[in-house]
């Protein structure tokens, strides 16, 4: 009896050392180690706030004109404050763009960053999957997906002409939610043949563009108690609005995911099974051709 008291007894001490210094490891990375960053010694716009820094400055002016702002006041690397005014590092300077995005295993978005866009995406099994898309089913589809783009640019320039001849000259036009758009398109075409329409401003946006849209546009909403959940993961249990909207729209997306999957192994198993005479299947987008090599 004593020796299964001593066992719990040091079983216990052990979890609380251990949950101690997770805790200790936590505090430290979050909140201590951004300010022992040489990020600071770059230039940049003060912190209006001790909480929120720059962020509700970016969040209520216009996508990127604040950021261009700063880099013509300050230079092309420059620091602003996040969350718990922790520095933020922007920079316009290709040489810097090009070394981060060649060296992507390094520079990876934050931990709740990561975790914000797997709660949105889903957790991608990217590395799983390279072999399939990269040397077997992009060589299947480049130059359709090429094509795919010419044509997304054509239509996406006729919108803008379109609202240019609407406004009359000098017209002025939000273009990062059109090329939003235009990305969401080609993405359905080329990566599953499935039709999103996102650039069309005749038709009614479909069911799955919906979902995309209110997922994305829930994510951009800002609010203390929204900042709090994503750097507090335990806050995510508690019932909230927005998290019920994201989840609504990861549902019809899962469901139409998975109708295209299965509609797609069954066109490929049809294909396969006929016996063309050239020995070809024609594969029309990215997903058969993985689908294909499954």
């Amino acid at each position: 009896m004593a020796i299964n008291s001593q066992y719990t007894f040091v079983l216990s001490l052990i979890v609380a050392g251990l949950s101690f210094a997770f805790a200790l490891w936590k505090i430290y990375s979050t909140l201590l180690r951004p300010y022992r960053t040489s990020l600071r010694n770059l230039p940049g716009p003060p912190s209006p706030s001790w909480l929120f820094g720059n962020l509700k400055e970016i969040w209520n002016d216009e996508s990127s004109v604040l950021h261009e702002e700063w880099v013509k006041q300050y230079g092309p690397n420059i620091i602003y404050r996040g969350f718990g005014n922790m520095d933020t590092l922007c920079t316009m300077d290709t040489r810097a763009l090009n070394h981060i995005l060649t060296h992507s295993n390094e520079y990876q978005k934050p931990e709740h960053a990561r975790g914000n866009l797997a709660r949105i995406l889903g957790k991608a099994q990217i590395r799983e999957l390279t072999e399939i898309f990269v040397e077997k089913a992009i060589q299947a589809s480049a130059a359709q997906g090429v094509l795919l783009c010419d044509l997304s640019f054509v239509q996406l320039r006729d919108v803008w002409r379109a609202e240019i001849d609407k406004q009359g000259e000098p017209a002025r036009i939000e273009v990062l939610s059109w090329l939003g758009k235009m990305t969401l398109d080609v993405i359905g075409l080329a990566g599953f043949n499935y039709t999103f329409d996102a650039l069309d401003v005749t038709k009614k946006p479909n069911e799955l563009t919906l979902a995309f849209q209110e997922i994305f546009n829930s994510s951009m909403e800002m609010s203390f108690y929204n900042i709090l959940r994503t750097f507090l993961p335990i806050l995510r249990i508690l019932p909230n609005k927005r998290a019920q909207r994201t989840d609504d729209a990861q549902r019809v997306m899962r469901t139409i995911g998975k109708q295209l999957i299965e509609e797609k192994k069954a066109a490929v198993m049809k294909e396969l099974a006929a016996e063309k005479a050239d020995g070809v299947v024609e594969r029309k987008d990215l997903q058969a051709a993985t689908c294909s090599h499954c």
